[in-house]
């Protein structure tokens, strides 16, 4: 007689709970901007005021979080991560590298971060380029903010 013929199952299950691979769903934000401050000449052209902006960023759900605070998440993606920006009749296309940061903030205001390009200190990415041409003094800084503190759920 056994006494627990059910826990001759239980191994067999965690073991296939345990090889079963975690799979992660890349998530792409699609954005339309509208220029309303430019300073110089970025990139040698000069778009004016009212200029539209297209684009996309995209991080992989299943980067870690590098940051133990139950209220703040830093994820360096070692791959997986992507941008896209179109200056709208200006012929300039900027593309961020497989490697950014996203930081999200569970606070009052909550806050969404994705920072690309190398820095010399903080949140930093790989390096971007314009039209096509690698350009290590690029850098992106995009923040969504919700001052109402309600965008995450959970600690």
């Amino acid at each position: 007689m056994t006494l627990f013929p059910r826990m001759k199952k239980l191994p067999t299950i965690i073991a296939i709970l345990i090889a079963a691979p975690v799979t992660g769903e890349p998530v792409t934000v699609d954005f339309t901007a509208t220029v309303y401050t430019v300073v110089g000449t970025p990139f040698g052209i000069d778009p004016t005021f009212g200029t539209e902006v297209t684009g996309s960023f995209t991080y992989e759900t299943t980067t870690p979080d590098s940051n133990g605070d139950p209220a703040l998440g830093d994820y360096p993606h070692e791959l997986g991560g992507a941008f896209s920006a179109v200056v709208q009749g200006h012929g300039m296309t900027i593309i961020g590298s497989a490697t950014p940061y996203a930081q999200v903030e569970n606070l009052t205001p909550d806050t969404f971060r994705f920072v690309d390009g190398p820095r010399p200190v903080g949140l930093y990415g790989g390096v971007m380029s314009a039209n096509g041409v690698l350009d290590s003094t690029i850098r992106l800084f995009i923040a969504i903010t919700d001052g109402a503190g309600t965008s995450f759920s959970g600690p």
